[in-house]
């Protein structure tokens, strides 16, 4: 009768530990808060240096053993997963409101939605001529100013707007 690998266990403790630890990073691969913990680009540069270290020195010291396959890419996977989450937040960057300011410009309207609920209209602008302001701010318009309910994308309209920062994490 043949057997399968799962009926009898004759790999080594440290395959069970590898193939172990391998789960748990499987489990965890969305988890992943590397880039949260850390509090500015110095900590992430030696994240990175020392994730690609660990991946190099797993490839050189053992490139056939599993755990050091496990280990590789493990860190080589979080090294480009921190590497992609950077480079979507320097693409992302914007000048920040730091409090709230009153101002006065002009903008394109990019998208309208009612909200009903809240008798209010949100609309999304791309303001004009202002490099002090982020290139797209989302405003909320009480239902009550009839001019709200009018307003389309693509319209060019001329405000005067409370902006306020973006709330801090939950």
């Amino acid at each position: 009768m043949a057997s399968t690998p799962l009926q009898i266990s004759i790999a080594p403790r440290w395959s069970r530990v590898g193939d172990a630890l391998e789960s748990q990073l499987e489990a965890e691969r969305d988890r992943i808060a590397l880039w949260f913990l850390l509090p500015d680009p110095r900590a992430w540069q030696g994240a990175l240096l020392l994730l690609a270290a660990l991946g190099v020195a797993a490839a050189l010291l053992s490139p056939a053993s599993r755990r050091a396959f496990v280990v590789r890419r493990g860190a080589l996977a979080v090294a480009a997963g921190l590497a992609l989450v950077w480079l979507h937040a320097a693409l992302a960057d914007a000048p920040v409101i730091a409090r709230p300011v009153a101002a006065s410009f002009s903008a394109i309207v990019e998208r309208v939605e009612a909200q009903p609920a809240r008798a209010a209209t949100r609309i999304t602008v791309a303001p004009l001529g202002r490099s002090d302001l982020p290139a797209r701010l989302r405003l909320t318009l009480a239902d009550r100013d009839q001019a709200a309910v009018r307003i389309v994308p693509g319209q060019a309209i001329g405000l005067r707007a409370r902006i306020m920062p973006p709330p801090g994490p939950a």
